[in-house]
């Protein structure tokens, strides 16, 4: 007689000691619990290394992106860099990496304290607050 497929899933947890002469793991469930929990182990460290990747790769577009903006509004309103301060973006912002610059424009013809910044292959766009401190 055959066992079903779903008992070795069952014969592999951790058998529980049934009195004072018991180990605390039986031995033939050690083994199958051990190789469990390397797999559960390199899937976490997988999952933590994919998690670091993507918040440096973040942080990249993020340092580009505010770089492109203070280049572009330096060069159209003719003031230097460090008169630019770009308003704090949302954490929850997801920037992408744009292969080529960012496109950036004001939006609004009245008033240069928003930019559109503008990744053109990926469609995305997003109104950026900044703050311009005219130094004499």
């Amino acid at each position: 007689m055959e066992m079903p497929l779903l008992w070795h899933g069952l014969a592999g947890r951790v058998c529980h000691n049934v009195g004072i002469a018991s180990d605390i793991f039986v031995s033939h469930t050690f083994n199958i619990m051990r190789i469990k929990l390397s797999i559960l182990i390199f899937v976490l460290s997988l999952s933590i290394l994919n998690a670091i990747g993507v918040e440096a790769e973040e942080k990249d577009a993020r340092s580009n992106l505010i770089s492109d903006i203070k280049n572009w509004v330096s060069s159209t309103l003719s003031i230097q860099q460090n008169e630019i301060k770009v308003l704090a973006l949302d954490k929850r912002l997801k920037i992408p990496v744009c292969e080529e610059s960012y496109t950036i424009s004001f939006p609004y013809q009245k008033t240069n304290n928003t930019v559109l910044a503008e990744c053109l292959k990926s469609e995305w766009r997003a109104y950026i607050g900044i703050k311009i401190s005219q130094t004499s």
